[in-house]
């Protein structure tokens, strides 16, 4: 989002997967409140799956229409470049003090996500609540890679003796 700086990280196996992450992006934005303007443009890189038929009509599913950015302007994708800096640079930060290998860093990259979404200040305001007009709500934000007891239900322990919950590490909220 140019205005609001606000990004969202979904983690993808394969590049074919793009057009289906940017309709859960619309998705989830109308879920949050937010109004995608009617008749914007999509933009995306000049890759030949961001120029699929499957992302235009994902574009046009949402009243938008799809355009490719400027790729050798220096300032054509500075706002989403800047992204890759930043979002790596927080991802270092909670693989340094949990511990955490690296092999995590999907998780790792999600939660820096939401860390930036609700703690960077612009004019006052964090992207998040440029975004979706909401404050920011850090209440159940937990600490990611920390040590966790996830709690076993009655009817899945076999007997009264057995342990009653699993020990495991928190790589943050399923998406």
């Amino acid at each position: 989002d140019a205005y609001s700086t606000d990004f969202h990280v979904y983690p993808l196996p394969r590049k074919s997967n793009s057009p289906g992450a940017v309709d859960a992006y619309y998705r989830e934005s109308k879920v949050a409140g937010v109004d995608i303007d009617s008749g914007g443009t999509l933009w995306s890189d000049n890759e030949m799956v961001l120029n699929s038929a499957e992302m235009d009509d994902v574009a046009a599913q949402n009243n938008n229409v799809r355009g490719n950015s400027v790729e050798y302007n220096p300032t054509g994708n500075a706002g989403s470049e800047s992204t890759f800096r930043i979002l790596k640079r927080e991802m270092r930060k909670l693989h340094a003090r949990s511990g955490v290998p690296y092999t995590y860093a999907d998780f790792s990259a999600m939660e820096a996500a939401v860390i930036l979404r609700n703690t960077r200040n612009i004019d006052g305001k964090s992207p998040g609540e440029l975004r979706t007009g909401k404050r920011a709500d850090l209440t159940t934000q937990r600490v990611w890679g920390c040590k966790v007891v996830a709690l076993k239900p009655q009817p899945w322990r076999q007997h009264k003796i057995e342990p009653e919950g699993v020990v495991g590490v928190n790589l943050g909220r399923a998406k």
